[in-house]
């Protein structure tokens, strides 16, 4: 999801360590004996492309690497796992409890066996991801238990919702603070449309129906068929062809 009007600086140039780090391989010395107090040799970053370093500190966009109508369908994606929808809730949903702004999006991740969590999302002219686990993928994060001790307590196995999500709300709420809400509407090549929830076509509205963003071109533009079925019970429970 990057435009040039969405303001990301980033650093061109080719940040490739040094071939050569040292003539110790550095798992090798990894680990020291006791009383040793030689140090693990660290990685020394070489400056191969002297041209390609900016000296003015004006800042680069990134390149414009997709449309903006589809940067827009991801951004709804990401902002419905805060907010959801009428029936159901996204897995984000304590980010809009907690920072209270509607222009913010993100989504958890958890790996099997809860070795991994994180949660990654963005607001304003900010993207930020915490993650958590142990260096050894051997272990995992565990489960917890509710004492009954502790308000609103986080309990059961470990998740990016509840275990990375609440340090990634509080960051976020310090990060925006004070940054008024952006309004985001659809660009140009954005359309609404009502859609049957079942079938995803066309709907009338009502019970079933919802609202849903597509790009021009790409709606549906067919009404949903329903089969009536072609038998018919009578009175006394025997079932007869129609047709």
């Amino acid at each position: 999801m990057v435009c040039n009007s969405c303001n990301l600086p980033v650093i061109y140039g080719d940040t490739h360590r040094s071939a050569v780090l040292s003539d110790d391989n550095v798992e090798n010395v990894a680990v020291s004996q006791e009383g040793n107090n030689a140090g693990v040799p660290m990685p020394k970053l070489e400056q191969v492309t002297p041209a390609q370093v900016l000296q003015d500190g004006d800042q680069q966009y990134a390149p414009h690497v997709i449309s903006t109508p589809l940067a827009f369908l991801i951004h709804d994606a990401l902002n419905s796992n805060i907010y959801g929808e009428p029936g159901w809730m996204g897995t984000g949903w304590r980010a809009g409890r907690d920072l209270k702004r509607h222009d913010i999006g993100g989504k958890t991740g958890t790996t099997n066996s809860s070795k991994d969590a994180w949660f990654s999302g963005y607001g304003p002219d900010t993207v930020t991801t915490v993650w958590i686990g142990f260096d050894d993928h051997r272990r995992d994060l565990g489960r917890s238990t509710a004492s009954g001790a502790i308000d609103d307590q986080v309990s059961g196995g470990e998740g990016g919702a509840k275990s990375a999500q609440p340090a990634w709300d509080e960051f976020m709420k310090v990060a925006l603070d004070g940054i008024p809400e952006q309004k985001v509407t659809p660009p140009p090549g954005i359309i609404s449309v009502t859609i049957d929830k079942a079938t995803g076509k066309l709907s009338k509205g009502g019970a079933g129906s919802r609202s849903e963003y597509f790009i021009e071109g790409t709606q549906p533009t067919e009404y949903p068929t329903y089969d009536a079925g072609t038998t018919l019970m009578d009175a006394g429970g025997e079932s007869h062809e129609l047709f």
